[in-house]
């Protein structure tokens, strides 16, 4: 925050929880007197994040729970309503039982799988409800209709979780590093969605059974059958004319996915939840650490102004621009220095690519030096918008080319680029004569042992301990070292005994060096790191594609060169390749559940058609928002194939049922027969899309806390999930 300090930077260990960990240290610091003018503040606290996730999540979590107890009680009888309301917590609690048997913890990914599974939770429930309340009214017992009702839609409902738990379980196969992040986010709604179908079959029932007397349940509420109504007479309209109506979704699918779905795009983790960003400050060439301290100071007491109560705390560090190297111990250039800027994400009211706009207008940078931001990641490293390797042990043909791709992408619209291959402060080599050596009896092991002694020293000797040994090095004193010309004085002894000066046999010669070498498959590598601004037209994904068919094919007659594209783009290519294949192979065991269940083939293609229409929903959702797709939209997405065919499949299995005892030779009874299924199954099929909706829609919003990684999935799965409904409600019955 401008003044000189030291940082101390605690690490929990591997099995500790950060939480915890953070609250001791703060309470740490509250009961500690420090001495009159120092101060103590925390300004990188990584569980932030964490506590304010959970924090959201807790409080979309009960938004969500109280909107799908509202939609059930809405619908539903009250007795009905309360054991399906009270299944939620019923199933909650088991998977917090049953999780830690899986080697899973209460942490960031498995709360996201709680806010997903809130409305899911009671699909199967109000379901088997729905139907026993239809059999009480039809004038049976209590437990009569429990059992009956239960039975009646046991195989649909069955058949309904388990391709919900299709959906989900592939996702646990992906590999790589998306594995490692969402692999308990599937794993926690499988055995959620798993302890729910026990709670519908064994619980539900047996507590809507234990109603006393013979009282009957509340009927139907009149906008219920006002809407069962409407959607009477709008199938016995259409239904004649299917072909317009197949058409008419036809052509609606082809204008978004021919017309929308090209042009979105795909973003790893979304970033507008950054914890701040890092301004990379480089002087000139041999600019003295003192000198480069000053121009740190002078950039970073400007930006507690400009940033005001966003800011958090603010941090400078000189020697090196290693943003992960908070706990380095040397530097590596004393021309280079780091100012790293942390936001109060509370009280926040721009993001941190906003404010590295601003601060670039406004920033005064001290003459003869020079910056380059860049925005810290929210996710693991190795996230970079754009990160480009250029593998070379020619240090002009690797040096050419990194400048050439800065050229590149600064041109299509990336900034703050930068290339980590810097030059440093001139070396001086001393080439060893070995003619000279020849002549004066010395050979290289004997120099190469007089520069050791002079500047890193020789083990004389070692002081032993019970439990520590420590080296004595005996090494030049610092005069010595101070001067080449001091250094080549130095006399090294010959086999003979002899003493002979350094500079007899060697010959010094400057040369230009740089202020680190780095390497990547044992060849010297640059890498060129930029970022994508908020306005660019371009992502990750879309650039990297732009520079393998005009950038790339420029190098191509270049020898001992190699051009790696690295970063988020790599990790979004692997993502969405797996997960396509993850979603390709759902939609099939969906599709084989469902024609094992209605034993017929081109039914269960009927029913996975809701599919690709879901797929088209969540597109023109997220098109309307303003968003792209990210890596758990993408998920949200392919647990919505699960969930978008169950009413279809209790429908059309309600359908076989009411067609059962209808002649095939008379097609207006089959027809009215199938009406009469269609417009039972009006009700629950509303309360269940409206609960999933209720469920995430908090989320989806922020209304409780607004979470930029959360967000996406939320909006796939409920609002795909609830445009998608038209699709079972209409298409499939004219399928």
């Amino acid at each position: 925050n401008g003044r000189g300090g030291l940082s101390l930077i605690p690490q929990k260990r591997s099995d500790g929880d950060l939480v915890r960990a953070q609250r001791s240290i703060v309470a740490l610091l509250e009961g500690f007197e420090l001495p009159p003018g120092v101060e103590a503040t925390i300004v990188n606290d990584s569980s932030y994040e964490i506590r304010n996730r959970l924090e959201i999540i807790a409080n979309n979590g009960a938004m969500g729970i109280t909107l799908v107890a509202l939609i059930v009680f809405l619908f539903l009888a009250p007795s009905a309503a309360t054991w399906v309301c009270i299944g939620v917590p019923l199933v909650i609690l088991g998977v917090l039982v049953v999780m830690p048997q899986f080697g899973i913890g209460i942490n960031f990914v498995s709360t996201i799988a709680f806010v997903v599974v809130l409305g899911l939770l009671v699909d199967d429930a109000v379901v088997i409800a729905e139907k026993i309340l239809l059999k009480r009214q039809e004038g049976m017992s209590p437990k009569e209709a429990a059992i009956a009702g239960t039975s009646e839609v046991a195989r649909p409902v069955m058949a309904s979780a388990v391709t919900t738990l299709i959906a989900f379980a592939p996702i646990l196969a992906i590999g790589g590093f998306p594995q490692r992040i969402i692999w308990q986010l599937p794993a926690v709604v499988c055995i959620a969605l798993a302890l729910s179908l026990l709670e519908a079959f064994l619980i539900l029932p047996a507590h809507m059974s234990m109603v006393r007397g013979e009282t009957q349940p509340r009927p139907k509420r009149r906008f219920v059958l006002r809407l069962e109504a409407m959607y009477r007479g709008l199938l016995e309209r259409w239904l004649p004319r299917r072909g317009r109506i197949i058409a008419a979704f036809a052509v609606a699918w082809l204008v978004i996915m021919l017309g929308i779905a090209p042009r979105m795009q795909f973003e790893f983790f979304p970033q507008d939840d950054a914890r701040g960003f890092f301004i990379k400050v480089n002087t000139p060439i041999g600019t003295p650490l003192e000198r480069t301290e000053a121009v740190l100071d002078a950039i970073q007491v400007q930006i507690p102004p400009i940033m005001g109560r966003d800011l958090m705390g603010v941090t400078a560090r000189v020697g090196h621009q290693d943003v992960y190297g908070i706990d380095r111990e040397y530097g590596s250039a004393e021309n280079e220095g780091l100012i790293s800027a942390y936001i109060d994400l509370e009280n926040r009211t721009l993001t941190a690519a906003d404010w590295i706009d601003r601060i670039k207008d406004e920033l005064r940078v001290p003459e003869g030096a020079s910056v380059v931001f860049e925005a810290a990641l929210d996710g693991p490293p190795g996230l970079e918008p754009i990160r480009v390797f250029v593998l070379s042990n020619d240090d002009a043909t690797r040096r050419s080319v990194a400048l050439e791709i800065k050229r590149f992408v600064e041109a299509k619209g990336a900034v703050d680029v930068d290339i980590d291959e810097r030059p440093g402060m001139r070396q001086l080599d001393l080439n060893l004569d070995h003619e000279k050596l020849a002549l004066r009896g010395l050979d290289t092991a004997r120099g190469g042992r007089t520069l050791q002694a002079a500047f890193y020293g020789l083990v004389a000797t070692e002081i032993r301990s019970v439990e520590d040994s420590i080296d004595v090095r005996v090494l030049f004193e610092p005069s010595a070292r101070q001067t080449i010309d001091a250094l080549l004085d130095a006399s090294v002894r010959n086999a003979e005994g002899r003493l002979v000066a350094l500079r007899d046999v060697v010959d010094p010669v400057e040369i230009p060096a740089l202020a680190a070498i780095r390497h990547r498959d044992g060849r010297r590598a640059a890498s060129v790191v930029g970022g994508l601004g908020p306005d660019s037209p371009y992502t990750s994904t879309t650039l990297a594609d732009l520079m393998e068919t005009e950038l790339l094919p420029r190098f191509a007659g270049y020898p001992d060169l190699e051009v790696e594209i690295a970063g988020e783009v790599v990790q979004s290519r692997r993502a969405t390749g797996d997960l396509l294949a993850v979603f390709l192979l759902s939609v099939v065991g969906i599709a084989c559940v469902i024609a094992i269940m209605l034993g017929s083939l081109l039914e269960a293609m009927f029913v996975v058609a809701v599919v690709p229409f879901a797929v088209a929903a969540v597109t023109l959702t997220f098109f309307v928002h303003g968003k792209n797709f990210s890596l758990l939209a993408f998920i949200g997405t392919i647990g919505l194939a699960g969930v978008v065919v169950n009413a279809s499949i209790v429908m059309i299995d309600a359908v076989h049922q009411a067609q059962r005892n209808v002649p095939g030779d008379q097609p207006l009874a089959r027809t009215a027969a199938m009406v009469d299924a269609l417009v039972g199954r009006l009700r629950p099929i509303l309360v269940t899309s409206l609960s999933t909706l209720g469920g995430v829609f908090p989320t989806a919003y922020g209304l409780g806390g607004y979470d930029a990684v959360m967000s996406p999935m939320s909006l796939a799965l409920g609002w795909g999930l609830a445009l998608s409904t038209a699709v079972t409600l209409f298409l499939v019955p004219s399928l």
